[in-house]
């Protein structure tokens, strides 16, 4: 809701706030969003490895298709790759287009 001001006004900090808790209490969806809300600089001080924590969060929940939204261009390739391949085993069809494509 506060992330995209649906029914209230845009606040960013407090859908932080949210997505954090929430992913603080296993909720995959919300492990994906603060995953990218570090890793895009959205709001609070770039942090790739508080991203790539979330982002391995929710791929050890089986969150097939949680690296949709990365790249490769920043720091933490090779955990990006690993994040990517055990997606991969697990079914995800974008982290299998991916690493097809990396390869």
């Amino acid at each position: 809701m506060y992330y995209n001001g649906e029914g209230v006004e845009v606040n960013k900090k407090e859908a932080f706030i949210w997505y954090k808790e929430s992913a603080e209490n296993n909720f995959s969806s919300a492990q994906l969003k603060l995953g990218s809300i570090y890793y895009n600089q959205i709001g609070v001080v770039p942090d790739n490895e508080e991203a790539l924590y979330w982002m391995e969060k929710g791929v050890e929940q089986n969150y097939n298709d949680f690296v949709f939204n990365y790249g490769f261009g920043r720091d933490g390739k090779e955990r990006v790759y690993n994040i990517l391949l055990k997606s991969a085993e697990q079914g995800g069809l974008i982290a299998q287009i991916t690493l097809g494509w990396m390869y």
